[in-house]
């Protein structure tokens, strides 16, 4: 960038500010990403470059998509699409689908992202892009456990999965550790919305164990077989916590681990995680996905007035995606029903249901039923509620997953012997 100013050559100047951009977007800055690219777009503009001002804005939407403009996001990989499929530009083609099919996950358009993972997928493979193939499966098989296509969704996540290995596939041999990083989460936060806590867990202590924190990789497998966390544990947690923060992935990771966590039954491990977040200064702990899993932390704790204050700061957030506000919406329920609040309980449940139901998430419309017939049964309101629990429990299966993660979370935050806190 120095030289290029030095000398004075504008588009070079513009292309390593893109450039710039790219890393500062993988390593989590994203506004200082944003930043770049609104300095390389200006350049390519004034220099009359339309194509280097294509490849700025297709950046720029997956920056607003971290920002959570999901509308901005969509705006600008709708119009770069476009253009890409006119000029030819087969692996920007291929990016717009990656960008286009997540934001159609995150606003519950569950047929449309897999059509559009699906078509990237091809196009990723017939330019030989490994990494892209990669990436892409990750909404691909997202989208199919949400609309109740559990054996397409398991074959995305086994080929996700191999993507990572580095003992089979060259990605994560040439990919960098914060590209590993983001693959892991992908398929842990498949495994999370489908209740399987330990896979998991699973699969965040490999990436420990790859990136030298052994006894971190140790405790995290621990704790998927269940039971209170050792001292060693609780250690090893905290060190896991404040090394990650240092790869600049924002707090997805600790969100994924934190409700894996509650999901084995490990609330005081999942109490660790989010405490140890909260009391970094340098971290988006205030993102609505993060405060959707303390509100659950807090909520299966039995601490109603602190479970409502996350579930609030969710509803109050414009760039909280529906999932966020469904389970923000189930986590205040839930706590509503430990401090024998009804109408706390009934605000919960159907600010969850209103989230889910114009969208088609088949099985985070099932996992709302499923909570609000079981917060039904333990408020006593309805004789009949065990059988919706029964019929929401089987929806479930229909749908390809026993969710044996999401009813221990829900046992916990339901157990009467434990203490409620405020």
């Amino acid at each position: 960038l120095d030289a290029f100013r030095t000398i004075g050559r504008r588009s070079g100047e513009a292309w390593a500010l893109q450039n710039l951009a790219w890393i500062s977007f993988s390593r989590g800055r994203i506004a200082e990403a944003g930043e770049r690219l609104a300095a390389s777009l200006a350049i390519f503009e004034e220099v009359g470059m339309p194509n280097g001002a294509a490849w700025a804005l297709g950046l720029q939407g997956f920056v607003r998509l971290a920002e959570g403009d999901l509308a901005g996001a969509e705006a600008l990989q709708s119009k770069v699409l476009a253009e890409a499929e006119v000029g030819g530009e087969r692996w920007a083609v291929a990016m717009m689908l990656l960008l286009g099919a997540t934001i159609r996950l995150w606003t519950g358009r569950t047929v449309e992202a897999v059509d559009m993972a699906t078509d990237g997928l091809e196009r990723f493979r017939a330019v030989q892009d490994r990494f892209g193939q990669a990436r892409i499966l990750w909404p691909l098989a997202r989208a199919l456990a949400m609309r109740g296509e559990p054996e397409p969704a398991r074959i995305a996540l086994d080929d996700l999965r191999r993507s990572i290995d580095h003992d089979t596939v060259v990605v994560a041999r040439s990919a960098s550790a914060e590209d590993r990083m983001v693959l892991t989460m992908a398929s842990a936060s498949v495994e999370v919305h489908l209740g399987n806590p330990e896979d998991a867990l699973a699969a965040m202590a490999s990436l420990a164990e790859e990136l030298g924190a052994p006894a971190v990789a140790a405790g995290l497998r621990g704790l998927a077989r269940g039971g209170e966390p050792a001292d060693d544990d609780v250690s090893s947690i905290e060190s896991w916590v404040r090394s990650t923060l240092g790869f600049g992935a924002g707090s997805e990771p600790f969100t994924i681990v934190a409700g894996a966590l509650l999901q084995t039954g490990n609330v005081a491990a999942a109490a660790v995680v989010v405490d140890t977040v909260e009391g970094h200064g340098d971290t988006d702990s205030s993102s609505a996905p993060f405060q959707a899993a303390v509100a659950l932390v807090r909520a299966v704790q039995g601490h109603a007035t602190q479970a409502a204050m996350a579930a609030a700061s969710v509803a109050a957030d414009e760039r909280a995606s529906y999932l966020d506000r469904a389970f923000a919406g189930v986590a205040a329920g839930l706590a509503g029903v430990r401090s024998g609040d009804g109408t706390v309980v009934r605000d919960g449940f159907e600010a969850a249901r209103s989230a889910v139901a114009p969208t088609g998430d088949l099985l985070t419309r099932a996992l709302v039923a499923y909570a609000t017939a079981r917060a039904r049964v333990a408020m006593g309101a309805d004789p009949a509620d065990p059988r919706a629990v029964e019929a929401a429990h089987a929806r479930l299966a229909e749908l390809g997953t026993d969710a044996h993660g999401w009813v221990t979370l829900i046992d916990c935050a339901l157990d009467a012997d434990a203490p409620a806190g405020v």
